[in-house]
């Protein structure tokens, strides 16, 4: 469906529901629209899981809620090829997001995957991560979708190669301090370099299927 704003042509992604192996909803994945954007207490949440976590971003800040309600309604919810979905548990309580980007084109890619607080299934996040994917392939031009992470993440990474993601390409982080921020730029020409790279994650739709076979018959995987 189309969003709620006057003039607006971005397509609002439906809700996605988050299943078991056996076939049971767990939670579901609410995409973010405008109305959550000026939301004060998901503002709140969003800013403290942002804050608690931004170890694992390329731009590092002390987050508030006026900058990710500017960040949701100027980069998220205006841009038609993106999407951000609360990730929340069988009661409706959020504990986390994920993001999706370049929507629309043959490689789409997963973006800012936060599991915020304890709540659900222990298994909530990787399984709303499979409903995702599930979404992204179900659109048939798409041949694969990509991720990135830090190298040293290996407990995502982990989780990523463990649904069919293989690693591709690296790239060499340097840190550049500006005012109240840290940025780790990709193959900057200058900055302070890191021990750990920005590696690229992919999985095509011949191994994603091939994992959702799996999954449907293998209630150990």
């Amino acid at each position: 469906m189309r969003g709620g704003d006057p003039g607006s042509d971005k397509i609002v992604p439906a809700i996605i529901p988050i299943t078991s192996k056996t076939g049971e909803v767990l939670g579901a994945l609410r995409p973010v629209t405008k109305s959550e954007a000026s939301d004060p207490a998901l503002l709140e949440l969003m800013t403290d899981w942002r804050n608690a976590n931004k170890g694992f971003f390329l731009t590092q800040f002390h987050a508030t809620p006026e900058r990710t309600s500017r960040w949701l309604d100027e980069v998220i919810v205006s841009d038609a090829t993106r999407a951000m979905y609360l990730v929340e548990d069988a009661t409706g309580r959020a504990v986390g997001h994920v993001g999706a980007k370049s929507l629309g084109s043959a490689c789409p890619e997963l973006d800012n995957m936060i599991r915020g607080r304890p709540g659900g299934d222990p298994q909530l996040m990787f399984l709303a991560e499979v409903a995702v994917l599930g979404r992204l392939f179900a659109d048939r031009s798409v041949r694969a979708v990509c991720l990135w992470v830090f190298s040293r993440n290996w407990i995502p990474i982990g989780i990523h190669q463990s649904i069919g993601f293989r690693q591709g390409r690296r790239e060499k982080l340097f840190r550049i301090e500006r005012g109240s921020e840290v940025h780790l730029v990709p193959g900057g020409p200058e900055g302070e370099p890191q021990k750990f790279d920005y590696l690229q994650m992919e999985i095509d739709r011949i191994a994603f299927e091939e994992y959702m076979a799996k999954f449907a018959r293998d209630p150990n995987l």
